[in-house]
């Protein structure tokens, strides 16, 4: 999965110019634009977690609920939701 972690990585960075020049008030970036990027950003979470556990969505949630709170913060998965597969 490096594509996604990669991916992954450019997205928080995104994130984060985005939110300063957001909070600069330039008008360059509009909370809509920092909406889009987390809704980027969890979807492709969902996508790095259907890629780990085959798309199964009961897997998924066996897999998760198999590993411990620094497993998720290690691979950006939330414990609460963010990342829920639905098929």
């Amino acid at each position: 999965m490096p594509s996604l972690g990669n991916a992954a990585e450019l997205l928080a960075k995104a994130e984060r110019q985005g939110q300063e020049l957001y909070e600069q008030g330039s008008g360059q970036v509009t909370q809509v634009d920092l909406t889009k990027l987390r809704y980027g950003a969890t979807e492709l979470r969902r996508y790095r977690l259907e890629a780990l556990t085959n798309g199964s969505a009961p897997r998924a949630a066996a897999w998760l609920t198999s590993r411990g709170a620094a497993w998720y913060e290690d691979h950006g998965v939330s414990q609460y939701g963010e990342a829920e597969v639905t098929k």
